[in-house]
């Protein structure tokens, strides 16, 4: 895990996260990625869909709003 020191205002702007969640999706068990844009977001997303976590369930987030989801097959 990498730790970095940001502001407050660096943390509002990561508004897009990568989830790795439970079978049901129902919780978060790790934060995998943050990125401040849509297709940097989207780029970590399917790099771990495809590469890292396949058999994972995974989720696309803006802030709240779910924009994409990976169910394991």
């Amino acid at each position: 895990m990498v730790n970095l020191f940001v502001s407050n205002d660096d943390l509002e702007s990561l508004c897009y996260q990568v989830e790795e969640g439970t079978e049901s999706g129902n919780k978060r068990l790790s934060l995998l990625a943050v990125a401040t844009n849509f297709h940097l977001a989207e780029a970590a997303f399917d790099a771990a869909c495809t590469t890292t976590h396949p058999h994972r369930h995974l989720t696309l987030r803006h802030r709240a709003r779910v924009i994409r989801e990976h169910e394991p097959k």
